[in-house]
């Protein structure tokens, strides 16, 4: 059982304006929720050839919403159990949430509000791709509802928040964006998924580590706060080396397309990364070159493996078949 926190003391905040929600909404973090469906829809083109603009739209725009009501919706239950309130060793941008029910700059109610608003917005959106796609659109929708509207209270606190943010943004995402395209779901857009899934997950991983005695204290028991510092920071390094090692095997199995390795590319940055995770454990070192450089990594990652599938599909187009490596 977490131990008992102090309540979130009573917001006097109010409403804010344009640029006090936009922080709220931490919306840096939306390529988390655009690589995926960029990556999505190219694997799309790659196997079959097709694509379309306005679907691609859609899609990023249900995705994106999605996102923005994880986020506030997150923001609002870690105010509510207290969890950012007795948190002191934050990040600014990076952890501890957007601190604005903290700091009392916007109301409880309001920012529940904003979340749902959010939430509903991705899912009347996805009704237009519903009646193209049916019934599996809804079904992919609602899985990133649920998960993203429990993620604190439960997903997180039970030790899977790692792994389902891992899977939403990384399989069910590029899966999903796939399948909107093409109206066919098989494993060739799970095996290019693989890569962002695990570089998302990182992203949340080192984001954690400055939490882990706050979530401790508020019972958000985190896989990161269960390892403690030093073996989550080990792990943060088996996570960016699997990534690597899948995109290899993958090429060698045919899974994925030779000019993949392009991806291999964001070694250097990967490296920089767990030096600044080393020297923080090591040395007492900030830890935010870690958390900004993962997401660089992500990122590049990604629009890398999407690029890949683009030049693969033109150099199959162009090139004899019977001659073609790619």
């Amino acid at each position: 059982m977490g131990q008992r926190t102090r309540k979130a003391p009573i917001s006097k905040g109010g409403t804010g304006g344009i640029s006090v929600w936009l922080r709220e909404l931490r919306a840096p973090f939306f390529t988390a929720s655009i690589v995926p469906v960029i990556l999505g829809t190219v694997v799309a083109w790659y196997y079959f050839g097709y694509f379309s603009l306005w679907i691609f739209l859609l899609a990023l725009a249900v995705t994106v919403c999605l996102h923005a009501g994880t986020n506030v919706i997150n923001d609002y239950f870690d105010y509510k159990s207290g969890c950012d309130v007795i948190n002191k060793d934050y990040i600014p941008m990076f952890s501890g949430g957007s601190r604005l029910l903290v700091e009392g700059v916007l109301r409880p109610r309001s920012v529940y509000g904003f979340a749902i608003g959010f939430f509903a917005l991705g899912i009347v959106s996805s009704l237009l791709l519903y009646f193209i796609r049916g019934i599996i659109v809804l079904g992919i929708v609602g899985l990133g509802v649920i998960t993203g509207y429990t993620y604190t209270r439960h997903l997180a606190t039970h030790g899977v928040g790692e792994l389902c943010v891992g899977l939403d943004f990384g399989p069910i995402a590029v899966v999903g964006s796939y399948f909107v395209q093409t109206a066919v779901i098989d494993f060739n857009p799970i095996w290019a998924s693989i890569p962002v899934g695990l570089m998302i997950a990182n992203i949340l991983w080192i984001n954690e580590v400055p939490d882990i005695k706050a979530d401790a204290k508020a019972g958000k028991r985190t896989l990161v706060a269960r390892m403690g510092k030093s073996r989550a920071v080990q792990s943060f390094k088996v996570i960016l080396f699997l990534t690597y090692f899948w995109v290899i095997v993958a090429v060698l199995l045919g899974l994925l397309p030779l000019l993949t390795l392009i991806t291999l590319l964001t070694i250097p940055l990967s490296v920089k990364a767990v030096r600044s995770a080393d020297d923080h454990v090591r040395k007492g070192q900030p830890l935010v070159p870690a958390n900004a450089t993962m997401v660089q990594i992500h990122l590049v990652t990604g629009l890398l493996l999407s690029l890949a599938f683009v030049l693969a599909k033109l150099l199959v187009d162009i090139v004899p078949q019977h001659i073609s490596l790619w």
